[in-house]
């Protein structure tokens, strides 16, 4: 039988416990398949589709910018709500 190396983008690797763990991406479903076989590549591909049909998770996306709506503010709102130092406020003479 003849033995491929296959990258399956995503596959996360953990070493716990005197242990490799494959999770099918970081903070996903452990893959409980032995690395290597047809049926790990089988178990993460069900896994991925899976994932893909309910949509992006909060966990999952890309920053807060995703979750949290953009205002949209003028350049002297912005100053404003800077948090300043108390030496910072001397030097300019703000409160």
């Amino acid at each position: 039988m003849a033995t491929f190396k296959i990258n399956l983008k995503g596959v996360a690797k953990v070493a716990a416990k005197g242990k490799t763990y494959y999770y099918a991406w970081r903070g996903g479903p452990r893959i409980m398949a032995d690395i290597g076989t047809p049926e790990f590549i089988e178990e993460f591909n069900a896994l991925r589709n899976s994932q893909k049909q309910s949509g992006p998770t909060a966990s999952s996306a890309r920053g807060l910018g995703s979750i949290v709506p953009i205002r949209k503010r003028t350049g002297a709102e912005v100053r404003s709500h800077i948090a300043r130092s108390p030496s910072q406020r001397r030097r300019i003479g703000t409160r």
